[in-house]
This record gives C-alpha cells, structure tokens and sequence, in this order.
C-alpha cells in the first residue's frame, strides 16, 4: 500500500486514506501506533524475502534473564538444576500473511539456555545451550524457524543427569522436546 510521511504523520493511501501519528522515526525505522494502540513498526529490509513494503510487527524482546531450578533426590542427595533463559539479538523471521492477504515478515528473537547442576555447593556440569547444537535431531527446516524456548531438569541417575529442551515455532503449536542426557563427564547426548 503507498503511503507518505509529512512532518509527524504517516498517511496511508487505501480507500479512504489514514492518518497515524508517528511515535519514532529514524533513516532506517519508522515506530507508530494503531487507532486500537498496538505498536508496529516499518524496517528497511536485510533481504527481499518481501516484493513490497509491509506492516511488520516487532515483538518486543525479554530484556531480562528467566531462571528455572528444579531439586531431584538420589540416592539420599539433592541434586539441584537450573535453566537461565537468556534472550539474545539472534533473530528469528517467519513470513505469513496478514487479513488482507499481503505478507508481513514477522521477526522473533531467540535464546541461549545456560544449564547447570549442583549437589549441595558443588557445581557438577555447566554449560550453554544453543540452537545449533540440535541440528542432528530435528529437521534443519524447522529448526531454521524455530526458536529455544524452554528446559526442564528432570531426572537424575547414576549415569547422570536429564534436560528436556522445548524447541517451538513462535505463536505456533509446533514443538520439538529433545532430550539432554548428561553423563559425569559433562558428554552430552540430544535425542528425542
């Protein structure tokens, strides 16, 4: 759809043309409000995935780091896990269509997972969990779409220890749950 910007306002040209008023605006970025008060914003393209411009809502990142723990008992010892969700800058773009039938590029943005397990003060395995490192068992073109979203701490035995990592596609019901089998040598085995 065309549109213009003058001074503070975008008009957008449509049957009857309407009238936003312009919240942000940089060389590469414009930010403004729907009549309804949802956020959406205008970004110069990386690519053209897109063969004209569109309304492409940015969802706003988590700023803050999520943390989970979960304590297990053993062979008569607590065994303690965490999950630190860490939202990166690493983006994450699904192309849909919108109800007017014009594709929009909606951009996610991803997650680093730092897990580790303790029995007592101890600190027994420590490491960060990436994306990447589930290219073996999940489908390189859903993995490509997917972000890391969640870990649990679920089991602990004498071979060591298991995470259950969740894999989604954002605002979907696709999921992937694989599991991380951590032997006392801090080896890893992802299956699902």
């Amino acid at each position: 759809m065309p549109f213009t910007i003058r001074h503070d306002t975008m008009i957008v040209y449509s049957a009857q043309p309407i009238h936003y008023l312009i919240e942000d605006q940089k060389a590469y970025s414009l930010r403004y409000r729907t009549s309804i008060g949802e956020v959406v914003s205008l970004h110069k393209a990386e690519s053209d995935t897109l063969s004209f411009g569109t309304v492409v809502p940015v969802r706003e990142t988590e700023s803050e780091v999520f943390e989970k723990d979960s304590v297990i008992l053993y062979d008569g010892e607590r065994y303690r896990g965490y999950a630190y969700i860490n939202p990166t800058k690493k983006r994450v773009t699904l192309l849909s269509v919108s109800e007017e039938g014009l594709p929009v590029e909606n951009i996610y943005y991803d997650n680093i997972i730092h897990i580790c397990v303790y029995k007592g003060k101890e600190r027994l395995f420590s490491k960060d969990i990436k994306k990447e490192m589930f290219e073996r068992v999940v489908p390189a073109d859903f993995l490509s779409n997917a972000i890391l979203s969640d870990m649990d701490f679920v089991r602990v035995d004498g071979k060591g220890y298991r995470y259950v990592a969740t894999l989604c596609i954002p605002d979907g019901a696709s999921c992937y749950n694989v599991h991380l089998d951590i032997d006392k040598n801090g080896n890893i085995v992802f299956s699902r």
